[in-house]
């Protein structure tokens, strides 16, 4: 569910403004029909190391945004400015072991493609991921190429919350085109990524709000979509908005997502739940329904 989301900015509620291969298809060990489950769990994991691994570039980037010269402190990474009529940046990842982050390479260009510069309402930063392979904490690699598109939509940063509140500062970042590699077993994926983040700042109390932002067919709120590890299509529904707080920290206090997984065998349809408590959730749980077939397991950050 990725709902200890490393999602896009979040760590900046608490401190500064700081997502088809052409060859051949290589064929995909199945799980077998009595497996449903393994489907839903594959398909979990993967959507939270998909996310995690976007946003742990987007994070390493974005505090470039609104500043005129490079910030050089983090530990892997270079940023070269690049002339021309539009302003735009080029960051060098170097894979590297650096205390308390995921191993980075590869290259992002990002580019303002609207406005004079990004706390302008509207204005739009393209990203370009190129060749960039993400190592997680279980020693897994994601490889990501393709384009993320962060538009502001209200204008501002979300820092402003603290300064003016009652006005919440709204963005949203879209790929219809980004290629996924989930390790190094599996053909290139396409997927697509759609998501709204509302920061509030109500009575002092500060959330954040990630909602999905797309609609296809009867599948409305979709976060994520596309080809799954397995070659099926899939569809990512964030029915509920995950709602972070400062109790929590990178955790959501609530979400409720749907991952539906069609086959011609029938679809699998799989529901992750969360409510939060004083002590906050290291778990939530997941419902699977294929067919007249039903599992219930619990699923840890």
């Amino acid at each position: 569910m990725k709902l200890n989301l490393k999602t896009y900015l979040l760590a900046s509620i608490f401190a500064i403004f700081t997502l088809q291969s052409c060859k051949p298809e290589e064929k995909v060990a199945v799980p077998a029909e009595s497996n449903e489950q393994i489907y839903s769990k594959n398909q979990t994991t993967d959507n939270s190391n998909v996310e995690s691994s976007v946003d742990e570039v987007m994070n390493s980037i974005d505090d470039q945004i609104g500043n005129t010269g490079a910030r050089l402190e983090e530990c892997g990474i270079t940023n070269t400015t690049i002339t021309g009529t539009k302003k735009s940046y080029k960051f060098t990842f170097i894979a590297t072991s650096c205390s308390g982050v995921l191993s980075k390479s590869g290259e992002v260009i990002l580019t303002l493609e609207s406005g004079n510069k990004f706390s302008d309402a509207g204005s739009v930063w393209k990203k370009q991921y190129k060749n960039i392979v993400v190592t997680t904490k279980e020693n897994k690699t994601i490889t990501l190429n393709g384009d993320v598109y962060l538009t502001n939509v209200s204008g501002g940063f979300n820092v402003r919350i603290f300064v003016l509140p009652n006005e919440p500062v709204i963005h949203r970042v879209k790929s219809n085109n980004l290629t996924i590699k989930l390790d190094t077993t599996t053909s290139t994926r396409q997927w697509n990524i759609a998501r709204k983040y509302t920061w509030t700042n109500v009575s002092n109390t500060v959330t954040l709000s990630v909602e999905g932002d797309t609609t296809i067919g009867s599948y409305t709120k979709l976060i994520l979509w596309g080809k799954n590890r397995f070659g099926q299509d899939f569809y990512s529904q964030l029915k509920t908005p995950a709602v972070f707080g400062l109790t929590c920290k990178s955790r959501a206090i609530t979400a409720s997502r749907t991952n539906t997984i069609e086959r011609k065998e029938g679809n699998i349809t799989s529901e992750e739940t969360l409510t939060t408590t004083a002590t906050c959730a290291s778990t939530y749980s997941v419902t699977v329904t294929a067919g007249t077939k039903t599992y219930t397991y619990t699923q840890s950050f």
